[in-house]
């Protein structure tokens, strides 16, 4: 990123983004699942749809109030 971008625009750290965390949590909940086997999936699927439904509202929030570029 060039100088002259930065001093126009306030970046912030990749690990001070909301989004990066919320994806990161996303990521290690599907890892976990994974290993977990499916089962739990099947079990509770209105639980499983709340979450990823969840996580998705999230993500479009962050995406709506996210003003600062990451570095």
């Amino acid at each position: 990123m060039c100088a002259a971008f930065r001093q126009v625009v306030n970046t912030k750290s990749l690990f001070a983004s909301r989004t990066f965390w919320v994806n990161a949590l996303t990521t290690g909940v599907a890892v976990l699942t994974l290993i977990a086997g499916q089962e739990w999936i099947a079990e509770y699927p209105k639980v499983t749809a709340g979450i990823v439904g969840t996580i998705a509202v999230l993500n479009i929030v962050l995406r709506y109030v996210t003003v600062s570029p990451i570095e």
